[in-house]
């Protein structure tokens, strides 16, 4: 902005003003993109683990821009938090996650996770909570590690109308279906067997290191300056 030294003191203030509210903004946009940028390259590093539960614990970082909306200030403010802060402290130590008090680490089978669209968390047809004794549930032995599965016993049919439909169920409630062929082939062998697994119990994990959080965090003076000087061009 080029600001006229010829004109009166009002009009000179409103430019300066003009001038200073164009700034705050620039300022705060890239504020914005930078903190953006930093949640994004982040969840990345999570996604490209490739493991299970990837994506929910890639969607635990979070970000907000402060203040929430833009009243002029020329501090604005970024923050990137973790709702996962000690699995996202072990993935990037490359530590070992323990259960507390002795106790066990619950990891959902395939079959007891609901997919879900892109972005949005992972549900379970059984929970953690629900893993209680009852008619139908029982715990066998890992074959290759220490734990156990938590399994349930399953009921269901091999056909319906004539559209390959399979479904499984437990207590009257159904788990899950399939009409493709591998998915019920997976579920007639669930059927065949009378039981599947909803929970692997293990007492630790080892994950390996797949979060850089200091390189990101040294790379964001670099991504501000960059930022801001887009949003003022």
């Amino acid at each position: 902005m080029k600001l006229d030294l010829n004109a009166n003191p009002q009009a000179f203030a409103q430019q300066i003003q003009a001038e200073a509210r164009r700034i705050a903004k620039g300022i705060r946009r890239g504020v914005a993109a930078t903190t953006a940028e930093v949640k994004e390259e982040l969840r990345s590093q999570i996604r490209s683990g490739s493991f299970r539960g990837e994506r929910v614990l890639a969607n635990a970082w979070r970000s907000r821009v402060y203040p929430d909306r833009d009243n002029g200030t020329w501090k604005p403010a970024g923050l990137v938090t973790s709702a996962a802060p000690q699995i996202h402290q072990s993935l990037d130590r490359g530590s070992p996650i323990t259960a507390r008090g002795g106790k066990y680490l619950a990891i959902p089978s395939s079959l007891n996770r609901i997919p879900g669209a892109r972005g949005q968390a992972i549900r379970l047809r059984v929970t953690p909570q629900q893993m209680t004794p009852g008619a139908g549930a029982f715990f066998l032995k890992r074959k290759n590690g220490p734990g156990l599965l938590w399994c349930l016993t399953v009921t269901g049919n091999r056909g319906g109308r004539g559209q390959g439909r399979v479904s499984i169920n437990t207590g009257g409630v159904a788990l899950f279906t399939g009409r493709s062929k591998g998915r019920a082939a997976n579920i007639r062998a669930a059927l065949d067997r009378g039981w599947v697994v909803m929970f692997t119990l293990v007492p630790s994990v080892q994950p390996r290191k797949v979060l850089d959080i200091e390189g990101v965090r040294r790379s964001i003076p670099a991504r501000l300056l960059r930022n801001i000087s887009a949003a003022l061009a």
